[in-house]
């Protein structure tokens, strides 16, 4: 009997040679090749992904149950961040609201702006496995027809570094980043920190695209890091297979020391302050997360 449970904690074997530590990686890992908790059987918390190993980045939710997105779940899916916010407002579900299988739907708590609580907002920074200078990263979301837009919202991205947003202008030494939003006009728009950047906040780049609303929408986004000394950086973006944006002249870094080695996602209203509140409750929904190095829905 004491093998058997051996077999299934993982940990038993360091817990009676008098360590009480394992790492969630090992107890996981070999958890799953026993037969228990297998839908785990992917989890690595050693800091890397696919990408560490040239291969594309995808996360979706048709292995879940439909019901509360489980913490367990993220560490699996989110290759163990360091940090969550929100995950009590995401929950795995089916049928005609999914957009194949099985998608999340994220909530957002009426009267809430900002990203500053833990329950109150969905954001995590996971790292992607390495250090890069080209990326594409994508994803579908649909809004329901009774979205209140207000003032605009942030939706996922990429960065490097320190990720700089929150109004701190990036040197070219920090860090960037790159994230989609919709606006006031309930359009999308890339809302960019660089070096570069006009003002205080994100450069707003426009896609002239309406959020369409009750369908799905494919995104893709291209990011490459500039040469140093260069303003030859891109961003590129699709949005249901149209190029949106095509920006060429960016300049991202000053130091070799940066490039793209972080995934934000990222789910709130604002900007800040109670203009920027929805009023009632809202909901989105949410699939197929992609980084790759290579086109993910759309040829380039």
């Amino acid at each position: 009997m004491l093998k058997v449970v051996c077999g299934m904690l993982a940990f038993c074997l360091s817990f009676f040679s008098g360590s009480l530590t394992a790492s969630p990686s090992s107890v996981l890992g070999n958890t799953a090749s026993n037969g228990v908790l297998s839908r785990f059987h992917q989890v690595s918390c050693d800091g890397t992904t696919p990408l560490s190993f040239a291969k594309p980045w995808r996360i979706n939710f048709d292995h879940l149950p439909v019901g509360k997105y489980e913490d367990n779940d993220w560490r699996t899916d989110w290759r163990c961040p360091d940090w969550k916010m929100g995950l009590n407002l995401l929950s795995v579900i089916d049928g005609e609201e999914a957009y194949s299988g099985k998608s999340l739907r994220i909530e957002y708590p009426k009267g809430v702006s900002s990203c500053t609580s833990e329950t109150t907002c969905v954001n995590w920074k996971p790292s992607l496995g390495g250090d890069f200078d080209a990326l594409y990263y994508g994803y579908r979301v649909r809004f329901p027809e009774d979205f209140e837009f207000v003032k605009g919202g942030k939706l996922p991205g990429i960065g490097g570094g320190e990720s700089n947003s929150n109004g701190n202008i990036p040197t070219g030494y920090d860090g960037w980043s790159v994230r989609m939003m919709w606006d006031h006009d309930a359009k999308l728009v890339q809302y960019v920190y660089h070096p570069d950047q006009p003002g205080k906040y994100g450069d707003i780049m426009d896609t002239k695209i309406p959020v369409m609303l009750d369908e799905w929408m494919t995104i893709q986004t291209k990011v490459v890091m500039n040469t140093l000394g260069k303003k030859d950086g891109v961003i590129k973006t699709w949005i249901n297979g149209t190029v949106v944006i095509d920006r060429k002249n960016m300049q991202f870094r000053k130091t070799e020391d940066l490039a793209i080695n972080r995934l934000l996602f990222a789910f709130f209203f604002g900007g800040y302050g109670a203009d920027w509140a929805p009023s009632s409750d809202q909901h989105i929904y949410f699939d197929d997360m992609s980084v790759s190095r290579t086109a993910i829905f759309y040829m380039d």
